[in-house]
C-alpha cells in the first residue's frame, strides 16, 4: 500500500505531503481521463442509434412501397463494383510497401542516425 512505500522510503512529512499530492493529482487524471471517454462513447452510442432509427423508417418506407427490390440491388451493385475497384489497388499497394523485416531492426546501428537535423 501506499503506507508501506512511506515508510519503506523514510518519507518526512513534507515528503508525505508531496507523495499524496501526486497520488491524488494522479488518481485525478484517471477519473477525468475515464469521464472524457465515457462522453465520447455515449456521443458514439447516441449517434448510432440515430442513424439506426433513420435507416429503420427508410426501410419501412422501402416495404411500405414496394421499392425494395429496385433500390436493393442499385446500393448492392455499387458496393459490389466499390469492393471490385478497391481490391486491386489494395493489392498492388500491398507489392510495393515495404515492410521492416526483424532482422533489419536488430541490426539497425542507431549511432549512425543524426537526429540534428530533426531540431
Amino acid at each position: 500500500s501506499d503506507d508501506d512505500i512511506i515508510t519503506e522510503l523514510n518519507f518526512n512529512e513534507k515528503d508525505r505531503a508531496k507523495f499524496g499530492y501526486i497520488k491524488l493529482k494522479e488518481e485525478y487524471e484517471k477519473a477525468e481521463k475515464n469521464i472524457h471517454n465515457k462522453n465520447k462513447l455515449i456521443i458514439i452510442n447516441y449517434s448510432v442509434a440515430f442513424f439506426v432509427i433513420i435507416f429503420g423508417i427508410l426501410l419501412y418506407l422501402l416495404i411500405k412501397n414496394n421499392l425494395l427490390g429496385k433500390v436493393g440491388s442499385v446500393i448492392l451493385s455499387s458496393i459490389a463494383s466499390i469492393i471490385g475497384s478497391v481490391t486491386p489497388i489494395v493489392s498492388v499497394s500491398k507489392e510495393f510497401v515495404k515492410k521492416p523485416k526483424k532482422d533489419d531492426l536488430e541490426n539497425l546501428d542507431i549511432s549512425k542516425i543524426d537526429i540534428s537535423k530533426d531540431l
